[in-house]
């Protein structure tokens, strides 16, 4: 789980169930238990984009997990990639990087094996360079690369529970919109599957719902019963939370 390799940059009261459990927020573990199978089946040296790093955490435990393999973050807040560098140091690690990077506006010097994408495409989108956004992807990845997105459903999908606090409305992805911008882009899409069920949804609201400790602490164990039956029962096709999407750069791409 996103955390078990990364953990002393916990406190010392938190580092052990990290190590153990790995992070217990929800709502990342529901993301990286859909990604990180992906990655997981690559084999051999690759180069990895993490776009929208935020923090780094994504792309600081995937280095620690493939010291073969190079990663590296770009996002425009130049606070968390400062805290991602200073948090690469500390962990050791010589095959992960970090840049302040606008995404419509970066230029790397060689293309990626595999980019990633989390919860982090659809600010573009929403905002109508979806189109540009894609067309980014395609210029950043290798021939034959692969493109691992993570992103929300749009509000009107999403199987929410009306009694409890609801999660953030965004008007994208619908399916319609996802298979336009991999077209646009010449992406061989593989698939584009739902994430997070009804109960998984549940579990979501239910922490955000809860606000204090002492509430987090209590809902938590239903939480994470809700999470496994939605594991159980999978999302419908129509109604789900999010989206994950697995398209590749056709081979014959020209490189840069």
């Amino acid at each position: 789980m996103l955390g078990n390799l990364t953990a002393r940059l916990e406190g010392t009261g938190t580092r052990w169930l990290y190590r153990v459990w790995g992070c217990p927020d929800i709502h990342s573990r529901q993301k990286w238990r859909a990604v990180w199978p992906h990655l997981d089946r690559i084999r051999g040296a690759v180069s990895v984009l993490d776009a929208g790093c935020g923090s780094g955490r994504w792309a600081l435990e995937i280095a620690a997990r493939r010291p073969d393999w190079t990663v590296h973050g770009i996002d425009r807040d130049a606070a968390a990639i400062s805290q991602a560098q200073a948090d690469a140091c500390s962990l050791g690690l010589k095959n992960v990087s970090f840049a302040v990077q606008d995404f419509l506006r970066f230029n790397p010097s060689s293309r990626f094996s595999v980019i990633l994408s989390v919860a982090s495409a659809h600010y573009l989108v929403e905002a109508g360079k979806g189109k540009q956004l894609f067309k980014c992807f395609q210029e950043w990845l290798s021939p034959g690369g692969l493109l691992v997105l993570y992103g929300p459903r749009r509000h009107q999908e999403v199987p929410q529970a009306l009694h409890l606090r609801p999660l953030p409305a965004h008007e994208v992805f619908s399916l319609a919109d996802l298979e336009e911008m991999c077209h646009a882009a010449q992406f061989e899409c593989e698939s584009i599957h739902p994430q997070v069920g009804k109960w998984g949804v549940l579990a979501k609201q239910l922490a955000s719902h809860c606000r204090s400790r002492l509430q987090r602490l209590g809902a938590y164990p239903f939480e994470i019963l809700l999470d496994a039956v939605d594991r159980v029962n999978g999302p419908a096709p129509e109604a789900s939370a999010a989206w994950l999407v697995l398209a590749r750069q056709p081979s014959r791409a020209s490189s840069l």
